[in-house]
C-alpha cells in the first residue's frame, strides 16, 4: 500500500468513527474536516517548522522521557492486540473472548489518553498548551475532543473497572458507573466506545511520529 493509498485508508476510518459518534452531537472543525487524519498530521509538521516550538518541545521530552517510552509500549500492544482473533477461540468461549477482544484494545488507549497523551495536550507546562487557538485549529479542535464529557467518563469507568456490559435484542452496551458508586455515569454502544478508540488511537499515531519521534532523530 503506497502512501496515499495508506492516508485515505486512516482519513476514512477516521470519518467514519466520528460517524459513530454523531447521536453524542460533538461540534468539532477536526470532525467536519473532509480529511481528519490527513489534515491533523500536516497541521502539526507545520507547526515544527517553528523553531521556536522545536526547541520548547525538546526540552519537554527531555524532561519527560517515559512520554516517548509510554507511546511506543502502547503503540507495540496495540500492534498485537489488533491481530488477536476471539474467532479461533471454542464456541463455548466466544460470550466471554468477545468482550475480551474489545477490551484489551480499549483500556490501554484509554489510559494513554488519561497519561502521556492527554498530559501532551492539556497541561499547561506542555510546549502545545500556550499555542493553542486558531492558529492551530485542528490540534486545538484534538484537545476539545478529549475534553469531552462521555469520553471522559468512558475514560475514567474503563481506567478504574466501573463498568459493565448490557446486551439487548439489537445491541451491546457498556454501562459506566460513578467509581465506587451505583449510579450510572453514561452508556454507549459498543460501536460508539469503538469510535472514541479509533480516533485516539489516530491522533495517538499522529503525535508519536510527528512530535515524540522527531525529538529522538
Amino acid at each position: 500500500m503506497n502512501n496515499s493509498e495508506e492516508s485515505y485508508k486512516k482519513d476514512s476510518m477516521m470519518k467514519d468513527a466520528f460517524l459513530l459518534l454523531s447521536s453524542r452531537k460533538i461540534s468539532s472543525t477536526w470532525l467536519d474536516h473532509e480529511k481528519p487524519y490527513t489534515a491533523l498530521e500536516e497541521e502539526c509538521k507545520e507547526l515544527m517548522r517553528d523553531l521556536k516550538f522545536v526547541s520548547d518541545l525538546r526540552k519537554y521530552l527531555d524532561n519527560k522521557l517515559y512520554i516517548s517510552r509510554s507511546v511506543k509500549m502502547l503503540l507495540t500492544y496495540m500492534s498485537m492486540s489488533e491481530n488477536s482473533r476471539w474467532q479461533e477461540t471454542p464456541e463455548w468461549m466466544h460470550p466471554v473472548t468477545t468482550k475480551g477482544w474489545y477490551l484489551i484494545r480499549w483500556i490501554p488507549t484509554a489510559l494513554g489518553i488519561d497519561g502521556p497523551i492527554g498530559r501532551f495536550l492539556l497541561r499547561e507546562n506542555s510546549p502545545i498548551y500556550p499555542r493553542l487557538g486558531n492558529n492551530i485549529p485542528l490540534i486545538t479542535a484534538a484537545k476539545e475532543f478529549l475534553y469531552n464529557k462521555d469520553f471522559k467518563a468512558l475514560r475514567n469507568g474503563l481506567a478504574h473497572w466501573s463498568f459493565d456490559w448490557e446486551i439487548s435484542t439489537d445491541n451491546i452496551y457498556i454501562v459506566i458507573y460513578k467509581e465506587g458508586k451505583d449510579s450510572i455515569l453514561t452508556k454507549m454502544s459498543i460501536n460508539e466506545v469503538n469510535g472514541f478508540h479509533t480516533i485516539t488511537f489516530g491522533l495517538t499515531e499522529i503525535l508519536d511520529s510527528v512530535f515524540f519521534k522527531s525529538n529522538l532523530s
